[in-house]
């Protein structure tokens, strides 16, 4: 419900498209200053900029270090590079190590999934190795992949066929 008004703030009682289309952009742009939104504008800011480190600290935040690492294969050496280049002064070598921490983190996390699923497969473990690919999957879409990369041609058969079993309980 809101009103739709001519020029003089009267309500028009047949209004067109286009009135109607005017009176809720006013609404929006109401609704939108209330919450704050767009203040910075207002304030004669620029709109703020988005770099590679602001992505990466948030990144980092998650506390998802696979997702990190997939995230720097994903954007590239050069804007890796970058990353490190935008951030503050006096925060270079600190944010270098909580970057390189991340990263062994997910090392760390990588070679402990892909030592359980080797041993469940070495075990012929069907629904363990199931339950290791369920919760792989909730780490990282793409982890499923890198795991199964490392495994040996051998190691790769014996999961096919320790899948079948788990795939016909379905």
């Amino acid at each position: 419900y809101l009103p739709v008004l001519d020029h003089k703030n009267d309500p028009i009682t047949n209004p067109n498209a286009f009135q109607v289309n005017t009176a809720m952009q006013r609404c929006l742009a109401k609704a939108i200053s209330l919450m704050g939104l767009g203040l910075y504008i207002y304030a004669g800011e620029d709109l703020p900029e988005v770099t590679d480190y602001a992505l990466a600290q948030k990144k980092i935040e998650a506390d998802n270090p696979v997702l990190f690492r997939e995230w720097l294969e994903e954007i590239g050496e050069e804007r890796t590079n970058a990353v490190f280049n935008d951030a503050p002064k006096g925060e270079k070598v600190a944010f270098k190590n909580l970057f390189n921490e991340q990263i062994k983190k997910a090392d760390v996390i990588i070679q402990s999934y892909h030592t359980q699923v080797s041993g469940s497969i070495e075990k012929g473990d069907p629904y363990g190795l199931a339950q290791l690919f369920d919760e792989i999957a909730k780490v990282s879409p793409n982890l499923r992949k890198r795991i199964w990369a490392l495994l040996s041609a051998e190691e790769q058969k014996k999961a096919r066929e320790l899948s079948e079993v788990t795939n016909g309980k379905d």
